[in-house]
């Protein structure tokens, strides 16, 4: 059996079994000149792509998230959220730990923010939050 047919089963398992399920609109690209403007993705945020979307499947009873990639509205990639703390589909945050390629160093905490309906990311590290590039989603 292939990874994106067990993928995809998972994912229907997950759906059909869930009561709480809130699906979040698909959202959009955005660049930001600084990280201040990337928490409210501002008006000084340019609109990236329309083709690069990303969809937000929030469980509210069990805490738990699935982040959905699309490409010229084709799903490239699906990708559950673990250790995530929801209030609402508009509101949540997840955490992770790991390796970040990009810096080539370990990061203690990554955390993936719905904030009143705006995605962005920041990283903490030993030495104190160091922000991703200044881009969100709303």
């Amino acid at each position: 059996m292939n990874f994106r047919k067990i993928l995809f089963q998972a994912f229907c398992i997950f759906v059909f079994s869930s009561q709480f399920l809130e699906a979040f609109g698909k959202l959009n690209y955005y660049s930001c000149s600084n990280h201040q403007d990337k928490k409210s993705c501002s008006a000084s945020c340019k609109k990236r792509s329309n083709d690069y979307t990303h969809e937000f499947l929030v469980n509210t009873s069990n805490n738990s998230v699935i982040f959905n990639t699309f490409i010229k509205d084709r799903l490239t990639k699906s990708e559950p959220y673990e250790n995530c703390k929801v209030v609402d589909k508009n509101n949540w945050v997840c955490s992770l730990m790991g390796w970040n390629p990009r810096l080539q160093e370990n990061y203690e905490i990554s955390r993936l923010i719905m904030s009143n309906g705006v995605y962005f990311v920041s990283e903490e590290h030993g030495s104190g939050v160091r922000d991703f590039p200044a881009w969100c989603f709303k």
